[in-house]
C-alpha cells in the first residue's frame, strides 16, 4: 500500500498544466484541478488557466457549452451565489454604510 501512495505522490509532482504548460516547480502556489476524465499528461490544469480558457471559449456567452478538447467531456459551469448587495455613498464615513437585502 505504501508503494501505491508514493506512486500517486510522484504523479502529482509531475503535473503539467495543459493550458500554460507550467509545472509544480514553476508555480508552487497554483491551485490544480482535474476537471474531466482525462488521464496522463492532460488530466491536470491550473484552476485559473481553466477559468481563463473557458472564458475565451464562451466569448461572453456564459450559457455556451464548453467541453474538454481532449476527452470531449462537457464542463459543468457553476456560478457562485451573489452575496448581499452593498451600496456605498462616497460622502459617508465607513460606519455609515447602508446595506440593502
Amino acid at each position: 500500500m505504501a508503494e501505491q501512495g508514493s506512486v500517486v505522490s510522484q504523479q502529482n509532482l509531475d503535473r503539467s498544466c495543459w493550458v500554460c504548460f507550467a509545472t509544480d516547480e514553476d508555480d508552487r502556489t497554483a491551485e490544480w484541478v482535474r476537471p474531466c476524465r482525462c488521464r496522463g499528461s492532460t488530466k491536470w490544469v491550473h484552476q485559473a488557466c481553466l477559468q481563463r480558457w473557458v472564458d475565451e471559449k464562451q466569448r461572453g456567452n456564459s450559457t455556451a457549452r464548453v467541453a474538454c478538447p481532449q476527452c470531449n467531456a462537457e464542463y459543468l459551469i457553476v456560478f457562485p451565489k451573489l452575496g448581499e448587495l452593498c451600496f456605498l455613498n462616497y460622502k459617508t464615513r465607513p460606519h455609515q454604510i447602508r446595506r440593502r437585502p
